[in-house]
């Protein structure tokens, strides 16, 4: 649904299929597959189609704000993940001499533990 709530808010923007089916990088006749779905889903009609491109019906009015704070909680999901793929708990074991056990070793599991939460250090 995201990725249709997407092509509805491009061509709400644009005023146009072709124009958002462009920026979008998507054919246009995928791109009005992608709105006829929701307008058929719903039983609505968001755009009236004309020869210089498409308005905004009142319905599709009503769920352009609500089409843009869903996209707007994706990206912020999505940035959250990505935030989390390098935070992710584990195992580090590590090796060291004895001579860097007694110098250096605090230190290094100190840091491994205050920058990686939840790491277990073997």
């Amino acid at each position: 649904m995201v990725r249709k709530m997407r092509c509805f808010v491009e061509v709400a923007r644009r005023g146009s299929f072709t124009a958002a089916a462009e920026h979008l990088r998507l054919a246009q006749p995928s791109l009005g597959s992608h709105i006829r779905e929701v307008e058929e889903r719903y039983g609505i009609t968001l755009f009236d189609r004309h020869g210089r491109g498409a308005t905004l019906t009142a319905a599709g009015r009503a769920l352009l704000p609500f089409a843009e704070a869903l996209l707007a909680e994706a990206e912020r999901t999505e940035a959250a993940l990505r935030a989390m793929r390098g935070n992710q708990p584990g195992r580090l074991l590590l090796g060291v001499t004895p001579t860097a056990q007694a110098t250096l070793a605090p230190d290094l599991l100190q840091r491994c533990s205050a920058q990686r939460p939840g790491t277990e250090l073997v």
